[in-house]
């Protein structure tokens, strides 16, 4: 096939001597817009998930707002700066929060909420840059998922 392949890619002109078919642009550009209108069909679902991600992270910003910092509780007492531990610290005062709330059927729509608020497509740990220093990774993760739990536990205390 090698002999071949060569012989055409060097003959290229000799086979190219032909026209396209009447009709073919059009027959591709509709073809087109079909597949672009399915891609975006496609999308939708993933545009609605970042936004409804979005209005979670606005409604937690909002329900952190004129909390003093002496009112946070330490959800990270006596956990030292490994990474993985912090992590894993927070999955379980989620999961702590969660039981709680799950358990009161009048919350279904704070349960969503709180879904919302913790939601992650990727973990904030592999999304930290390498160049940090192990305790300013530590020091990022701590702030933002206390952040986070202190927003499920408001969200939790709702009447």
């Amino acid at each position: 096939m090698d002999k071949l392949e060569r012989h055409i890619m060097t003959n290229r002109e000799a086979f190219d001597d032909k026209e396209l078919p009447e009709g073919h642009l059009e027959r591709f550009e509709t073809r087109l817009d079909s597949l672009l209108s399915e891609n975006a069909e496609a999308r939708r679902p993933r545009f609605r998930r970042v936004l409804a991600a979005g209005v979670a992270a606005a409604v937690a910003a909002a329900l952190l707002i004129h909390r003093p910092e002496s009112a946070r509780g330490d959800w990270f007492a006596g956990v030292g700066n490994d990474q993985v531990e912090i992590c894993e610290t927070y999955y379980s005062n989620v999961s702590d929060i969660y039981e709680e709330l799950y358990a009161d059927a009048s919350k279904a729509d704070l349960c969503l909420m709180a879904e919302g608020v913790v939601d992650e497509t990727s973990p904030l740990i592999e999304m930290l840059p390498a160049e940090l220093g192990a305790d300013e990774r530590a020091a990022i993760l701590k702030e933002y998922y206390g952040e986070l739990l202190d927003a499920l536990l408001k969200i939790k205390n709702i009447k």
